[in-house]
């Protein structure tokens, strides 16, 4: 929680993706995270890399990401 010129804000610290592909066989293929500039900050997304969970941090500057074929695109 973060103290903020006597206001208490607390930030969500981790984002679920808002789109979301698998593969035939139901493994996942792809994860997408958009509009994130209006998020509150630090802000971490969770990648699922082989069944197991992935944090990455975001700079304030990205506003899109995307997770797939073992690498995280983020613009």
């Amino acid at each position: 929680m973060d103290i903020e010129q006597g206001n208490f804000r607390k930030a969500p610290g981790y984002i679920s993706p808002d789109t979301q592909t698998t593969n035939r066989d139901g493994s996942l293929r792809e994860q997408g995270w958009h509009n994130l500039r209006q998020a509150v900050r630090p802000l971490r997304v969770i990648c699922r890399y082989r069944d197991k969970p992935v944090t990455v941090a975001l700079p304030d500057t990205v506003d899109t990401c995307v997770f797939g074929s073992r690498r995280i695109t983020c613009e």
